[in-house]
């Protein structure tokens, strides 16, 4: 069968049976304690939300984007580009950052980019 849900039971096995562990060295580790490092991408199957709380990723992105909307905000004449890629209406908290960036910075000064949006 090729329809996407058997798509995403596929690629939900795929990345189920992945080990960052078994990445070809050198792979990518977190400076701070050596561990493996992940993309900050959504992954079929992964329960990223309760990882980004409990590492304190929430407080990071949170400070990053204010002090983007500071540096914007004392130089009007900076301007953002938000560039999201593939993030369908199946996964809105991604639409949903880069909405609340384009909101927050305005539209004069940020620009919302959307590849492959459906």
């Amino acid at each position: 069968e090729n329809s996407p849900s058997s798509a995403a039971a596929s690629a939900a096995r795929f990345v189920g049976q992945f080990d960052v562990g078994d990445a070809t060295p050198p792979a990518p580790s977190c400076p701070h304690c050596g561990s493996a490092a992940r993309p900050a991408v959504l992954l079929f199957g992964a329960d990223y939300a309760s990882l980004y709380e409990a590492s304190g990723q929430a407080e990071e992105w949170a400070a990053w984007k204010q002090r983007v909307l500071d540096a914007l905000a004392a130089d009007r004449s900076k301007r953002l580009v938000v560039i999201e890629i593939g993030a369908g209406t199946a996964v809105p908290s991604v639409r949903d950052a880069g909405e609340s960036l384009l909101r927050r910075a305005g539209s004069r000064q940020c620009t919302l980019v959307r590849i492959n949006p459906t």
